[in-house]
């Protein structure tokens, strides 16, 4: 076992206690055995607390971080500064693994830097739901612009879970404290720093997900995060000159910001994030214009210029 290179899994925990002991046993019987489970109680109210600190009396290859609240980028990010592993996967305490979920994705990772599988997504009595449809046919491995053109029009390539990544991804990076869509703001950061992604066709990961849907059914002031989160990933592929990507991004901002339509825009607080947002998108050069389409360069550089007065004509263009 010691010949095998160490893999770290970091667990974040809070308020689950009605499914964590299904999660940790499925960690914990890993066909891979050379493994550190980092189990982190972000300030749970229930009984984790408990729950974490018994398991690691069972299993040497657990240990816990008690810390207060702060949600779970930063419980993630306790996990990433606590690990000592070479590869590193992230398990959501409400879902669980199949027995090989690690050692294949290790198998699979070969000389890549970071590998992807496919899910199984379910409701909490472990009904299928949409989603668990096949992520690939079989294993193939893409550059990280293929990745991220994929990952615009497949929300498993997105999640943080699902995953084997490299150690050394997360040596400088760590997910944003205080956000939701998490995920969306460190993609391209993380594919940036791999040659090559592997893309796995096995279900090995159990998403269990209590919503009616998988996708967003409504809009709030969080759910802004991901314009912000996407206005970033922008930038990013212009600098890289990944003109398709970019397009498709973009194309992305424009849908969510169709979604935003249905919250307050003269709240005082959403009319402020939206301002952070749009400044955030002038940090974008106006040559990405060119690498978008004529409907969409008008839109962009009317959200350049004069953002929410776009977007109130916007509005009633669809209105109409």
């Amino acid at each position: 076992m010691n010949e095998q290179p160490l893999i770290s899994v970091i667990v974040p925990v809070y308020n689950v206690e009605q499914s964590l002991d299904r999660c940790v046993r499925s960690i914990v019987a890993q066909t891979y055995r050379h493994l550190e489970i980092i189990l982190v109680d972000d300030g749970s109210p229930d009984d984790c607390p408990r729950l974490c600190d018994a398991w690691a009396g069972q299993d040497d290859r657990i240990r816990v971080i008690h810390k207060l609240n702060g949600g779970l980028s930063d419980a993630r990010n306790a996990g990433l500064d606590a690990m000592r592993g070479d590869f590193v996967a992230f398990v959501d305490s409400d879902d669980y693994v199949e027995p090989d979920y690690v050692n294949r994705l290790y198998a699979g990772i070969s000389d890549a830097e970071m590998s992807v599988c496919a899910i199984i997504c379910e409701d909490p009595r472990g009904k299928t739901r949409q989603g668990s449809e096949p992520i690939t046919d079989e294993r193939i491995a893409v550059s990280s612009e293929e990745y991220l053109r994929r990952a615009l029009l497949d929300w498993r390539l997105v999640v943080a879970w699902n995953k084997l990544y490299a150690a050394s991804i997360w040596n400088q990076l760590r997910f944003p404290v205080g956000r939701i869509h998490e995920d969306e703001y460190v993609l391209h950061q993380v594919v940036d720093q791999c040659m090559s992604i592997n893309v796995l066709p096995d279900e090995l990961y159990h998403y269990v997900s209590t919503d009616n849907s998988i996708t967003h059914s409504g809009f709030s002031i969080r759910n802004l995060d991901r314009l912000e989160a996407l206005a970033r990933r922008l930038e990013y592929c212009i600098s890289k000159n990944y003109r398709q990507c970019a397009a498709l991004t973009f194309d992305k901002f424009i849908e969510d910001l169709d979604f935003a339509s249905g919250v307050d825009w003269s709240d005082r607080k959403i009319h402020a994030r939206l301002g952070e947002i749009f400044r955030q998108l002038r940090h974008v050069p106006l040559s990405a214009g060119a690498f978008l389409s004529s409907k969409r360069r008008m839109q962009f550089l009317g959200l350049w210029f004069a953002p929410f007065l776009t977007e109130w004509m916007l509005k009633k263009a669809k209105h109409l």
